[in-house]
């Protein structure tokens, strides 16, 4: 594997680098040397086929390459660049044929980065949002969370009546 055109094609991405400016060959190397062995490892085994298990091994070990550049590269520009990767070692690693032409389609259609960012939800999942505000007993905007009553409804009520005439 052309190490020298991995690293052309992960800094055309143009990652910010949390120091400032963009990331350089030195700040990416020994990420390289870290991940590359397996995520190529796992990229080869999706050679001839590959089962669910095999494709969520795959995007996992991605989050957990991505999580390594936190400290490196700034917020999103990290699955850019997890991205960048996959698709590389596919193009290099797989060869287009019947079992593998579904990943080469991942590739060409963009599919590739929601995987990661689905992967990156399963591993990392959402803080629980806040709790919810308490209901306001005086009602108005705040009465949210306690069943509705007159009182609720009667400014609109009084500024436009209900029109009870029968209809024809």
């Amino acid at each position: 594997m052309n190490m020298t055109l991995l690293l052309t094609t992960l800094l055309a991405t143009k990652a910010a680098a949390r120091e400032g400016g963009t990331v350089t060959a030195d700040m990416l190397t020994p990420w390289l040397t870290t991940h590359v062995p397996a995520l190529r490892s796992r990229v080869e085994a999706l050679r001839d086929g590959a089962t669910w298990q095999e494709v969520g091994a795959l995007l996992e070990a991605a989050v957990q390459a991505g999580m390594a550049l936190k400290p490196i590269v700034l917020g999103t520009a990290r699955g850019l660049l997890v991205t960048q990767l996959l698709g590389f070692l596919i193009r290099e690693l797989v060869p287009n044929t019947p079992q593998t032409a579904w990943l080469h389609a991942l590739l060409g259609s963009g599919m590739l980065a929601g995987l990661i960012e689905a992967a990156f939800r399963r591993v990392f999942p959402p803080t629980p949002a806040a709790a919810p505000v308490p209901a306001d007993p005086s009602g108005g905007d705040n009465a949210l969370g306690r069943p509705a009553t007159d009182r609720d409804f009667a400014p609109s009520f009084r500024d436009q009546p209900l029109d009870t005439t029968p209809k024809p």
